[in-house]
């Protein structure tokens, strides 16, 4: 099986109109098929164009088109980055079409996501967040190099699992995608473990709730860190 490909297009405010209003449209913009149901959450889509409507400079750590590479290109999902990094860490969220998940689109997106982020000198870790709970999100995340940092608070929605890569690991582990502690224990062999990780592709769900986060500069959708699956193993 050949390696899934992906592309990040970064949308301008046109495109995420086209994204929220006109799919002929979006189809146009980014030159690929967008699949069924890709935004996944459409409000969250909403409030991403919101954000970029009042702060055009916030585009650089903002929302991200994922686009697989293919014939023909496919426009499967779409997540970015949830602000301005703080203290040299920046933090990222996807979702996958429900239709193009378990083919290893997630894993793909977000390496893409982790090289993105590194193109910045200032950028020293990049983090993800994911229940606090044995799932697949985790395995993503693992598969793509992460280190389990343990569980978190979060204001508005409880605990969390806190994931972490450091520039300073370089390629090597990156490539090599290892990972201590609880994520060792996900996917045990069996059906269920297989039917398991092919459940929602996504990190970082939007709740109804909003937050301003420190260096933002605007009102999102808080992300509630659900289960995720990604299916490559």
């Amino acid at each position: 099986m050949s390696a899934v490909r992906v592309r990040l297009v970064t949308p301008d405010l046109g495109l995420l109109d086209a994204a929220i209003d006109d799919g002929a449209a979006l189809a146009r913009a980014p030159g690929c098929v967008p699949a069924d149901s890709w935004k996944v959450f459409p409000d969250a889509v909403r409030s991403a164009r919101d954000v970029l409507a009042d702060d055009p400079a916030s585009v650089r750590w903002g929302p991200r088109l994922i686009v697989l590479v293919a014939q023909p290109s496919m426009l499967v999902g779409w997540g970015g980055f949830k602000g301005r990094p703080r203290d040299g860490v920046v933090e990222i969220r996807y979702a996958v079409a429900p239709g193009q998940r378990c083919r290893g689109i997630a894993r793909a997106a977000v390496r893409e996501l982790v090289r993105e982020a590194f193109l910045s000198a200032d950028v020293i870790a990049v983090v993800a967040r994911t229940d606090a709970a044995l799932n697949p999100s985790a395995r993503v995340l693992a598969k793509a190099g992460f280190i389990h940092e343990g569980k978190v608070g979060d204001d508005e929605i409880g605990n969390v699992w806190l994931f972490r890569y450091d520039r300073m690991r370089g390629d090597s582990q990156f490539r090599r995608g290892s990972s201590p502690g609880p994520v060792s224990q996900i996917a045990p062999s069996g059906r269920a473990a297989a039917d398991d990780r092919c459940g929602r592709d996504q990190i970082g769900l939007p709740s109804t709730k909003t937050s301003t986060r420190p260096g933002q500069g605007a009102s999102i959708p808080a992300m509630a860190d659900a289960s995720s699956s990604d299916g490559d193993s």
